[in-house]
């Protein structure tokens, strides 16, 4: 069976040429490699060009949904791949990702694998991979969207599944019939800020039912980048406008991080009255964080700097949703520029 893998990139250069570079080291010579160019201001393009892709470059960056939708239409295959700019494939990828179609029954539309950091190394690193974020959610948040079955999940936190289907993923490291697409209506131009991903997986799931996405922690990837603390509350931010867009289009429960949402209230008032009540209940607020932390932390060891950097990451990602839904303009699909 056949299949195109397709990278969709901003400003890649730094991070791109590893990327393509173990892409070809470890599948065929003759693979359909597809790169979209969404309006980069640095060499993307032509680094991708030397590593025989083809390239679709975007006068102007038109956002996520619109870079995997080109990707789609210039698709000459039954089957889609994605990875992201910055993931590097495992030597056997490929060959698991062929064998996983080839025995796909026909009610499989979409195949999913696992992404992890690459070679952690510092601290922001190595919590990152304690705590991935690209794990996928189970089947069985599709099941109850009541808001004591979401705080459940949320207070758990993602943890690593086995075989089998899931309700949501990342397109980092996600494959799809090119059919499916079609039958779905193909990507939401919408979502320019994120959420596509979230956005197609629900749509598939709700024409083709509960066993349409199918995941295999054996497919992996690993994501590799420098991670900077910088970058690190960036992306949770990100993660934040982007949960706002989709309850902007879609409705129902918006993605708000309890914890943060309970606590931030409670230091502000004892600031406010920090001159008449002293510290002590600032600090006993501070020190409780922990505890509500423990169900999702992993080891003993780092049970203190997780849940506080877990609560920093929340808090940006609260305040990326709050900014965003704060915005009053309209959600236009974007026009590619003519120029």
């Amino acid at each position: 069976m056949k299949l195109t893998v397709a990278i969709c990139c901003l400003n890649s250069e730094k991070v791109l040429p590893n990327t393509l570079k173990t892409l070809r080291a470890n599948a065929p010579k003759e693979l359909n490699l597809i790169v979209v160019d969404d309006g980069s201001k640095d060499n993307t393009a032509k680094i991708a060009a030397e590593y025989g892709a083809l390239v679709i470059s975007h006068p102007e960056n038109m956002g996520y949904a619109q870079a995997r939708q080109s990707a789609l239409k210039n698709c000459q295959t039954e089957i889609l791949a994605y990875i992201d700019d910055s993931c590097l494939i495992t030597h056997d990828w490929y060959s698991i990702l062929e064998k996983l179609w080839a025995d796909a029954p026909e009610s499989t539309k979409a195949i999913v694998g696992l992404m992890e950091i690459h070679q952690p190394q510092s601290f922001l690193q190595k919590f990152q991979s304690r705590h991935n974020p690209f794990l996928p959610l189970p089947i069985s948040l599709t099941r109850s969207s009541s808001f004591f079955s979401r705080l459940l999940s949320y207070l758990k936190g993602k943890q690593l599944i086995q075989a089998g289907p899931i309700s949501s993923f990342s397109n980092g490291n996600a494959s799809l019939r090119v059919s499916t697409f079609e039958e779905v209506g193909g990507y939401d131009l919408r979502y320019r800020i994120g959420a596509e991903d979230e956005d197609l997986a629900s749509r598939i799931i709700r024409k083709f039912g509960e066993t349409a996405i199918y995941f295999d922690p054996t497919l992996t990837v690993f994501h590799s980048s420098d991670e900077s603390f910088r970058s690190f509350i960036k992306r949770s931010f990100k993660y934040g406008r982007s949960a706002a867009l989709r309850y902007r289009l879609e409705g129902g429960l918006p993605t708000v991080m309890p914890i943060p949402a309970l606590f931030i209230p409670i230091f502000a008032l004892e600031l406010l009255a920090f001159t008449r009540m002293g510290y002590e209940y600032l600090l006993l607020t501070f020190i409780l964080i922990p505890p509500v932390y423990a169900p999702r932390l992993q080891s003993i060891r780092y049970w203190i700097p997780d849940s506080y950097l877990l609560f920093l990451s929340e808090c940006s990602h609260l305040t990326g949703l709050l900014t965003y839904l704060s915005k009053r303009e309209k959600i236009l699909v974007p026009e590619m520029s003519t120029k």
